[in-house]
């Protein structure tokens, strides 16, 4: 049976990249394309915080649903949508696409290549395969075989920031550990 988070509350680390990635696209967005999580209501707080002024959200845990739901207190005017998030149409216009996953680069691939062409944010979970694998994973399912650098730029007690440099441009990634390592890479075009 899928073990579903209640809550992402007591995820510090979690929420302090989270700051710094919504401060970044703070006022280029108006749309929120994501997977809004146990704390939906949070979640919706910090995309207002960043100008987003409508969201939709996927779910495809009937459980994750219902939680999602009754944290919902209309933040943000907000459709939460029981499906995968695979049938999400890409290249909306003015749209962030927030993907945070729990699951590795290798489980996402799918998601990784039909979103990559979008301003979008993707979280995995490195416990899997690594840090150094998952890396390569995702810089394969975006550009197949490109060079590239993944190089630390800032420690802090929260998080690790890197840059991502390819031939086809830079991205800021973030590796943090609350419960479990993450690695989230922000792909703003």
């Amino acid at each position: 049976m899928l073990i579903v988070k209640q809550s992402y509350k007591q995820s510090v680390n979690k929420r302090t990249v989270q700051k710094e990635v919504y401060q970044e696209v703070k006022g280029k967005f108006k749309h929120l394309v994501g997977l809004g999580g146990p704390d939906l209501d949070e979640y919706l707080r910090l995309a207002r915080y960043a100008g987003i002024k409508n969201a939709i959200i996927y779910e495809f845990n009937v459980d994750q649903l219902m939680i999602q739901m009754s944290k919902n207190n209309n933040t943000l005017p907000t459709r939460v949508l029981f499906d995968d998030i695979l049938s999400c149409p890409s290249g909306l216009d003015n749209t962030l696409y927030d993907l945070d996953f729990c699951c590795s680069t290798m489980t996402a691939k799918p998601h990784i290549r039909k979103f990559k062409n979008d301003p979008v944010v993707f979280t995995f979970s490195i416990r899997p395969v690594g840090l150094k694998d998952s890396v390569r994973q995702y810089v394969r399912s975006m550009y197949s075989h490109v060079r590239y650098d993944f190089e630390l730029v800032e420690q802090s007690s929260s998080f690790r920031r890197y840059q991502l440099s390819t031939d086809e441009g830079v991205q800021t990634a973030y590796v943090y550990s609350d419960s479990s390592p993450m690695l989230v890479f922000s792909h703003i075009l």
